[in-house]
């Protein structure tokens, strides 16, 4: 059963518009799935690759500091 974005039906009644995202839900209505558009899941990994590479950074910035002894 899918569930979909309540503000989708109205905006379909507006301008035709695609729900930023459409939920799918088990048979009591519980969701259990989201599906997003594939521009929103590329963003997402880039912000998530962003954020590994920084907390790479820091970490060896840290390792760095203690064996030179800068603080």
């Amino acid at each position: 059963m899918i569930s979909e974005n309540k503000d989708f039906s109205m905006s379909m009644e507006m301008n035709l518009k695609i729900p930023a995202e459409q939920y799918i839900a088990d048979k009591k209505g519980n969701p259990t799935a989201v599906i997003i558009p594939v521009e929103n899941f590329l963003s997402m990994l880039e912000e998530i690759e962003d954020y590994r590479e920084l907390k790479n950074l820091s970490q060896n910035s840290s390792i760095l500091f203690k064996r030179t002894g800068i603080s």
